[in-house]
């Protein structure tokens, strides 16, 4: 009887280990395929992106430095990374600058105008939900910046504020 139930615990023991050594080797997984898709600038075709201020202009992201930043309207680094692009609006002019959040179209909106983006023609700020930011950009805090060649590749991606200079690095 006591071997029995020795056997039965080290049959649960066992059956344990292996669960959690499959949901670690998942998690891992899931996090190497999160970097790879990273790499390259997502195909926003398949994202339900609302502009509430401008429509998106067609020549964005096709063949040009693009640099995407989320962000929170109420962050205070987010807002020191808009403020920085709007007064540096002519550093960037080379590139196309997408802001993009979870947040409200209006709330967007409000923020797009306070910061003068939207008289910025390479600015989109925009909105998609939270289930397709986390699937395109995984987990992530804001401000997260990923900046991509005219080659589509990854060249730098920055987590929390940035100074600007370090973003015309890479443009």
């Amino acid at each position: 009887m006591k071997t029995g139930l020795k056997y039965s615990v080290v049959i649960g023991v066992l059956l344990l280990i292996g669960y959690f050594l499959s949901r670690t080797v998942s998690a891992v997984s899931n996090t190497n395929e999160l970097k790879t898709k990273r790499q390259t600038v997502p195909d926003f075709s398949q994202l339900a992106i609302q502009m509430p201020s401008k429509t998106v202009p067609k020549t964005m992201l096709k063949g040009r430095t693009n640099v995407i930043i989320l962000f929170n309207p109420d962050c205070e680094h987010c807002q020191y990374e808009a403020a920085e692009i709007s007064k540096n609006g002519d550093a960037f002019k080379q590139a196309d600058v997408w802001m993009l959040t979870t947040e409200k179209p209006a709330r967007v909106r409000a923020f797009t105008k306070q910061f003068g983006l939207d008289t910025l023609a390479n600015v989109c700020v925009g909105t998609l939900t939270p289930d397709e930011l986390y699937k395109t950009f995984g987990p992530t805090a804001v401000p997260h910046l990923f900046i991509y060649g005219p080659d589509g590749n990854l060249r730098k991606e920055y987590k929390g504020e940035t100074k600007l200079e370090a973003i015309l690095k890479y443009l």
